[in-house]
């Protein structure tokens, strides 16, 4: 069971970049951009990137890129949140382990890592818009969204911190609570079967 786990962290790795690159592309689809795309891996003579999404940001506005660019997050959140649903199910151990993978990954591998991403980068007052640019999630987001609502940057970036705060806040509490009910039917469990 150690080496199927082991074996799939790359596998749900790339599922969770699928999910948050589609979750971007589909936003960019919705806000009015018809030519959104990902790739998962493009190399050009000058730049590479390693699940991008590509959208012409200057075909819709600061709240629609604001959207855009929360859209991955929001995307591998819901994977997140689905996956403590199934963890309630009492699937197999071996399943219950991916899950729980899978949960890390999409907390630790995009949320907090996005985030920290995001504020190393520093939030420019005016993100740059055009076809094919690159985005850095969190900073865009703080960006754009101060843009449309004319609010600061730093009380916009306080209140994305608030929301990242909150969710993890609540993942961690659903997910003790998962645990722990799976702890207390395991002992149950060989209580009967004593």
């Amino acid at each position: 069971m150690v080496v199927a786990a082991v074996l799939a962290l790359p596998v749900l790795t790339v599922l969770m970049i699928v999910e948050h690159e589609c979750s971007h592309t589909v936003a960019a689809w919705l806000a009015g951009d018809p030519t959104a795309r990902f790739v998962l891996v493009e190399q050009t003579a000058t730049d590479s990137c390693t699940g991008c999404n590509l959208y012409d940001s200057a075909r819709i506005g600061p709240g629609a890129n604001a959207i855009v660019n929360a859209a991955g997050v929001i995307g591998t959140q819901l994977l997140a949140w689905g996956s403590l649903l199934a963890l309630r199910a009492r699937p197999p151990l071996l399943l219950r382990v991916l899950l729980l993978e899978l949960l890390g990954i999409t907390v630790l591998g995009d949320l907090v890592f996005q985030v920290v991403q995001g504020f190393e980068a520093g939030v420019p007052v005016r993100e740059p818009v055009g076809e094919g640019l690159g985005y850095t999630d969190a900073s865009a987001v703080v960006s754009f969204a101060a843009q449309a609502t004319g609010l600061p940057i730093p009380l916009v970036a306080a209140a994305l911190l608030a929301l990242v705060a909150l969710d993890l806040l609540a993942l961690a509490v659903a997910t003790t609570r998962v645990l722990r009910r799976a702890r207390a039917r395991s002992g149950r469990v060989a209580t009967v079967r004593a």
